[in-house]
């Protein structure tokens, strides 16, 4: 190619490459005045304070985070520490409930080895017992037969104020364990007793009128025997029979003495009752 169409074509490369190269070229700005250059700055601080509060927000979301951060360590050390005390617990829990196993069998044990010895023991007491019934029922029988011994033998002395309160216990006499005839008997034996202190007095004021009896000392015929057996007779007990039944021996024995003492008068010039009531 000669130099003619290289510099042609040189140039036309130039003249279509200008409007890019001059498109892409930058673009001197125009110079500000001061109006614009204030507003900038002014728009540049506003930027800056909002940039500080934001960075103070973020700077207290940080806190925040650390703080959560920090009480997520703190809850899950605690887990950790909660789980350790569950499964110490969870151990014990297991301990004492097989002690509690052993100890309900050992209470079971112990409550049948009871319940057995009390068994026995309470069979044995109700031998002791049926025992000392037998025994108690012997026992009250022979009471029964000292009291009703006891109700005869006063029967046989001198009534004294005692007598009523051997009557008193007497009238505690299991009759129910009696034949018929042990009833009858204790029956006439206690009324006896109940009603001595009256016969008894009666009886005692016929001797005593006769021991007082001026006549005693003297030598008597009929008149003073005959007067004093009749008195002797016509007493409550004399005319009850009392004395055909032997029913009180001592009163027997008093009236038998005084009858007996008054016929001997006849042969001699005094009669002396005195001891038949003094004793």
């Amino acid at each position: 190619m000669s130099m003619k169409k290289v510099f042609l074509l040189a140039v036309t490369l130039c003249v279509m490459l200008w409007p890019s190269v001059a498109a892409s070229k930058p673009q001197v700005p125009p110079c500000p005045n001061d109006s614009v250059v204030l507003a900038l700055r002014s728009e540049i601080e506003s930027l800056n304070g909002r940039l500080n509060t934001m960075s103070g927000v973020v700077e207290d979301a940080m806190d925040s985070v650390r703080l959560m951060k920090d009480t997520i360590v703190m809850l899950h050390d605690w887990q950790v520490k909660l789980n350790a005390q569950l499964d110490s617990m969870k151990q014990e829990s297991l301990a004492t409930a097989d002690s509690i196993s052993r100890l309900r069998e050992e209470l079971q044990h112990e409550r049948e080895a009871r319940a057995e010895m009390i068994s026995e023991e309470l069979a044995q007491m109700e031998q002791v017992l049926m025992r000392v019934r037998g025994d108690s029922a012997m026992l009250r029988q022979q009471m029964d037969k000292c009291l009703t011994d006891l109700c005869k033998a006063r029967l046989w002395i001198y009534y004294i104020p005692k007598n009523a309160e051997v009557l008193e216990l007497a009238k505690s006499i299991d009759r129910d364990r009696r034949t018929p005839e042990e009833k009858t008997e204790l029956e006439q034996c206690l009324t006896s007793l109940e009603q001595y202190e009256t016969l008894y007095n009666e009886v005692e004021g016929v001797i005593r009128e006769a021991q007082d009896d001026v006549r005693r000392n003297q030598p008597l015929g009929n008149s003073y025997r005959m007067k004093y057996e009749q008195k002797i007779k016509d007493t409550q007990y004399y005319k009850s029979g009392g004395h055909e039944k032997r029913r009180i021996a001592f009163l027997d024995y008093m009236i038998e003495g005084f009858l007996q003492e008054l016929r001997m008068h006849l042969a001699r010039e005094s009669a002396d009752f005195y001891h038949l009531y003094k004793y």
